[in-house]
């Protein structure tokens, strides 16, 4: 089957290293490298999302075909994969240029032609060594690779960009990890995921280009780019194009980040070499999803002396991510002060589109152009967040738990019997905070909505339930999912797989993780603590 993939968009059209040289080094005045995955002793297909296999067209059936699908999304063919490359491209990790990275552990096997006609590329993670491994030995754990695969289709139902995953394979190899990088290293599981994405061109591999100064090969990019994923911004004058290119960038990844804010998502590890230049969400690592609402909530332990990429600040380090992705665009043209421009442009819009978002979550999404200029509407959202910060607080019950409210009575009373289930901590203080929130809550929807009857109210809660999820794969779900699968047992795995189809509606599948998590579990290593090993 190794045959059956199509050769990229991507090293079909640009400048590659086809030496098939592995070892790692740096490859200057290239866009990749042609590479082979590294085959596995006893590959064992885990998971395999049907879903995906229908978009590629992927016509064989698992049950029947285990041990092939196994070995083909295992790196390990007999056949070998013409196509395969590493892509190759450089980064600010923590705010300071890493020079050249690149796929280290990741090989894009070649592309399939999707049910929509649209081309799609596969790409291995964890399929072994490539030039750009560095010290690393392109290999991943099955602790991460369970998350990525998970989080990848739980964002597509949660209606967030992103890349998709095909299927999950144990490779029947240990692999050592530090998970805390702490001097414990253990041996774990090893395993491979199969990523799904229109393509994976990151702000990274624009960066490399402008650092080494190969001026050629960037602009080269943007027109690759250009012409296969934005060719609406096509213009005449290539510096034209070019900022109609910064601009579509922009805006794609403002969408991007008010969708995690809704959602409650965390990427953990937002360095350029992680943001994708199509606006999807990318390389999922040390990630999490808030519990209590914290805007200074990171996940990441890696980051926990500054949390440069917590809740709260990623509409803003996306905007400094942007103006690195720029200052590489800068090169190739005189006109800086229309890219600047830009910039302030998406900092702007993302801020009022965050307040939209804050608006919808509460059911104003019809009426939210009118709240934009209502003081009243605003405070309510910052009084909202000022009762979130000042107690623990769910943010996935609290919405939904709100809409249920809504539907039974809008006396003050009524609301907050459904909100205390939101609540970690039930004190008279957070009660009396919360009482004169939701007082003011109902005082805007009468002026908003005069004539509200229970249409009205339907159609809010239709709006609430729409887009505040019902189901997360929070991190302890998947961690004591992980731990089942250790022990022999896949259920809990089938189950967070069965319930991510359908996040934002109450059923027999999501109702088993509508609660809040267990204060036990707060604390737990692979639940709230991660690393860039996770």
């Amino acid at each position: 089957m190794g045959q059956d993939f199509i050769q990229s968009l991507f090293n079909n059209g640009l400048s590659g290293d086809h030496s098939g040289d592995h070892s790692r080094r740096q490859t200057l005045n290239v866009c990749f490298s042609s590479v082979q995955p590294t085959a596995v002793s006893k590959p064992q297909l885990v998971l395999w999302s049907k879903e995906v296999a229908e978009l590629l067209q992927i016509d064989v059936d698992p049950s029947e075909s285990n041990d092939l699908l196994a070995r083909t999304y295992s790196g390990s063919s007999g056949s070998g994969y013409p196509h395969a490359y590493a892509m190759r491209y450089g980064g600010h990790q923590f705010g300071h240029w890493a020079g050249q990275l690149g796929d280290g552990r990741a090989i894009i096997l070649g592309e399939r032609i999707g049910q929509d006609q649209r081309r799609y590329e596969v790409q291995l993670k964890g399929a072994g060594v490539t030039p750009y491994s560095r010290t690393a030995d392109g290999r991943a754990v099955l602790r991460s690779s369970i998350r990525e695969y998970v989080a990848s289709e739980a964002m597509h139902y949660l209606r967030v960009p992103t890349t998709r995953a095909l299927s999950l394979a144990v490779t029947g190899e240990d692999v050592l990890r530090d998970m805390f990088y702490d001097g414990n290293p253990a041996l774990e599981k090893g395993a491979i995921v199969t990523r799904v994405a229109p393509s994976f061109i990151r702000f990274g591999n624009f960066e490399i280009h402008a650092a080494h100064g190969e001026l050629d090969l960037l602009r080269k990019l943007v027109e690759f780019t250009v012409t296969h994923y934005y060719p609406n911004v096509r213009r005449s004058d290539f510096e034209e194009t070019l900022q109609e290119f910064f601009r579509a960038v922009c805006e794609q990844t403002s969408r991007l980040v008010v969708d995690w804010m809704r959602v409650g998502f965390i990427h953990g590890v937002l360095n350029t070499d992680n943001c994708s230049v199509l606006g999807l969400t990318i390389d999922y690592g040390p990630y999490g999803w808030l519990d209590a609402y914290d805007p200074n909530f990171t996940p990441n332990t890696t980051d926990e002396t500054h949390r440069r990429y917590r809740y709260g600040a990623q509409p803003d380090v996306m905007g400094w991510n942007l103006s690195r992705f720029g200052s590489a665009l800068a090169y190739l043209t005189k006109d800086h002060i229309s890219l600047s421009e830009t910039l302030k442009a998406y900092r702007d819009e993302t801020n009022q589109a965050l307040l939209r978002m804050w608006f919808s979550k509460l059911g104003f999404t019809d009426t939210s152009h009118d709240l934009q200029s209502s003081a009243r509407a605003k405070d309510l959202v910052e009084d909202l967040k000022s009762f979130f910060q000042g107690t623990k607080v769910d943010y996935y019950l609290f919405f939904r738990e709100l809409a249920k409210s809504l539907e039974d009575s809008l006396e003050t009373k009524v609301v907050m019997g459904y909100l205390r289930k939101s609540f970690y901590e039930d004190t008279e203080e957070n009660d009396r905070h919360c009482s004169v929130w939701v007082d003011s809550y109902r005082t805007l929807i009468r002026e908003v909505y005069p004539d509200c009857g229970p249409m009205g109210i339907t159609q809010m809660v239709s709006q609430m339930n729409n887009i505040n999820p019902y189901f997360i794969p929070r991190n302890y779900i998947l961690q004591n999912a992980y731990e089942s699968l250790l022990n022999g047992d896949q259920k809990p795995l089938d189950e967070v797989m069965q319930a991510l189809r359908s996040p934002y509606q109450s059923n027999g599948y999501t109702d088993k993780f509508y609660m809040k998590t267990p204060l036990e579990q707060w604390g737990r290593p692979g639940c709230s603590k991660l690393s860039c090993s996770s």
